[in-house]
């Protein structure tokens, strides 16, 4: 089992960052620290159904200010090591989703956007933001434009 921490989906100006993520080998009896300490908040973690060695961490960052240790992050050796394999630069870049796609083994889809979170306002959606897809388990990745998707800023609403 595997957890990550930090608040995913904050509404407000409250930034309630983790420390990383934390892997149980024992139903969650006790848990280990399995690092990405700085990554704030953890969206979504996917464990690989053919090699569990082979975890996908979906880290959103803070909310309230420029992070640059956001983005989607693989290991393959069970959490000793960690790759950032996708990584757009923004310094409000934030990740919101990682699927793996069941039909197509090795495919994956990650959503992401620009948010800023302010005490006066939230804004959302910038240039970068939109679906990413992998067909190699990560280690190359395309954005998705077209093909029927929306043309218009993709955004996150409160």
């Amino acid at each position: 089992m595997w957890a990550g921490t930090g608040e995913a989906w904050a509404i407000r100006d409250i930034d309630v960052t983790g420390d990383g993520v934390y892997k149980s080998t024992n139903a969650g009896k006790t848990w280990e620290h399995m690092g990405l300490d700085q990554t704030g908040r953890i969206g979504r973690v996917v464990i690989d159904p053919e090699d569990s060695e082979r975890v996908y961490v979906c880290a959103l960052g803070r909310m309230t200010g420029p992070q640059q240790e956001r983005g989607i992050y693989r290991t393959t050796d069970g959490g000793k090591t960690w790759d950032r394999v996708l990584f757009r630069r923004s310094e409000y870049r934030l990740f919101g989703d990682r699927h793996r796609s069941e039909e197509t083994r090795g495919t994956l889809f990650a959503g992401m956007w620009e948010a800023a979170m302010h005490t006066w306002g939230f804004f959302s959606g910038g240039p970068g933001s939109g679906l990413y897809v992998s067909h190699d388990r990560g280690t190359t990745w395309t954005h998705i434009e077209g093909h029927g998707l929306p043309h218009r800023r993709w955004a996150r609403s409160t």
